[in-house]
């Protein structure tokens, strides 16, 4: 199991396979952040916006991507439905 927590601090999202109630394996999925994604934060930061990643990805992947992209405010395991009231209460994870 420590190699779920290893693939989540890379920024990737763990599933687990099960076959006939048994555990077959894991499948590693990360999204592919755009070259200039970094650039494209820190320009937005220096107009003195606050810069918030807010994801459904557990904890551990939404650090990782915070973390190459240079974003320190994270939201994380946040449903699309509790987007809105989670930015208005200023909740960080």
């Amino acid at each position: 199991m420590s190699n779920v927590g290893e693939l989540e601090t890379q920024g990737k999202t763990v599933v687990a396979v099960f076959i006939e109630n048994k555990l077959a394996g894991f499948i590693a999925v990360g999204d592919t952040l755009r070259e200039d994604a970094k650039e494209m934060i820190d320009a937005f930061k220096e107009t003195g916006k606050e810069v918030i990643l807010m994801s459904g990805d557990n904890q551990r992947t939404t650090h990782a991507i915070a973390r190459k992209v240079g974003i320190s405010d994270v939201l994380a395991q946040i449903l699309p439905e509790d987007e809105e009231g989670s930015l208005s209460m200023g909740r960080a994870v």
